[in-house]
């Protein structure tokens, strides 16, 4: 597909206003959905809030665990 001649001279000769055209709208856009991320990050996907029980439910599966292997009695 050619572009024709004088669209491909005007383009080439306003490189300038083409860019500013389709790069700011762009980055404006990939600002929007970066921000927009993060919200959902921030509000629906933080760890931290259940940090606390998260942890407590390893340490009694770490628990219950070691209970259970220092009760086998060895093979020798």
């Amino acid at each position: 597909m050619r572009i024709s001649k004088p669209l491909e001279k005007f383009l080439s000769g306003n490189r300038e206003f083409v860019i500013a055209a389709f790069a700011v709208p762009a980055s404006f856009a990939y600002r929007s959905v970066q921000s927009l991320n993060n919200w959902i990050y921030r509000n629906f996907r933080n760890t931290n809030a259940r940090h606390t029980e998260a942890v407590k439910k390893i340490q009694k599966q770490v628990r219950t665990g070691y209970k259970f292997w220092k009760s086998m009695q060895s093979a020798a």
